[in-house]
């Protein structure tokens, strides 16, 4: 029985690359943070809708029960002005990878409904960077410390629980639906203070895959 199932689960004839993409529609949650004026004021934190917007993409590698599916997403913007010989720059930005296993309850070879249990983490390299030849030592260092406050509120980290389905629409193409559980984290430097906020919210959107 243990060979039988290291063989099901290491058989090249069963394994291969999967791409795809979610769509993960707005809810009325988002509209009223919106609303509200509740985002970050970067456009890059985690609820923001830059490094995680209603379609995502994925890649990564399936065998006959599980895959491994690895995300990447990157927002920056930057300002310089000049005015006579000074010169200012703002700058900002984030990375965010992501890792999640997707655990079939059936072989994927099998024809039908796919059922899968799903787990997974995420977080957001932040940064931020304030200076100009115009201002002061004093100046500048209130600057930095803005700018640390600013990479606060796009960092974060979180992971999510789940699960979903999903059917095939032709031997390679599939479609599904999935709903997570996320535990989303931030902490935000505030002159000597450290805020850190938790926040629990459903994620709940349709796949589609393509089997390689």
């Amino acid at each position: 029985m243990l060979t039988l199932t290291l063989w099901l689960l290491t058989s090249p004839a069963r394994a291969g690359g999967y791409l795809g993409a979610d769509y993960l529609p707005f809810g009325r949650g988002d509209l009223v943070t919106v609303d509200d004026g509740q985002t970050s004021g970067t456009g890059l934190s985690e609820g923001d809708g830059i490094l995680q917007p209603p379609l995502t993409v994925w890649g990564g590698w399936r065998s006959a029960y599980t895959a491994w599916l690895f995300g990447l997403s990157a927002g920056w913007d930057r300002t310089v002005i000049y005015s006579g010989q000074q010169r200012t720059l703002s700058s900002q930005g984030g990375v965010r990878p992501s890792v999640d296993q997707r655990i079939y309850l059936r072989a994927t070879h099998e024809p039908g409904a796919l059922p899968w249990l799903q787990w997974g983490a995420y977080g957001t390299i932040p940064w931020a960077r304030e200076e100009s030849t115009a201002w002061t030592e004093e100046e500048q260092a209130a600057f930095q410390d803005a700018a640390r406050e600013r990479r606060g509120r796009i960092g974060g980290y979180g992971v999510r629980v789940g699960g979903g389905v999903e059917v095939g629409l032709t031997e390679q193409l599939y479609i599904g639906v999935r709903a997570l559980l996320v535990i989303h984290q931030g902490v935000r430097q505030s002159g000597d203070q450290s805020v850190i906020s938790t926040q629990l919210r459903p994620e709940n959107g349709l796949s589609l895959g393509w089997r390689l």
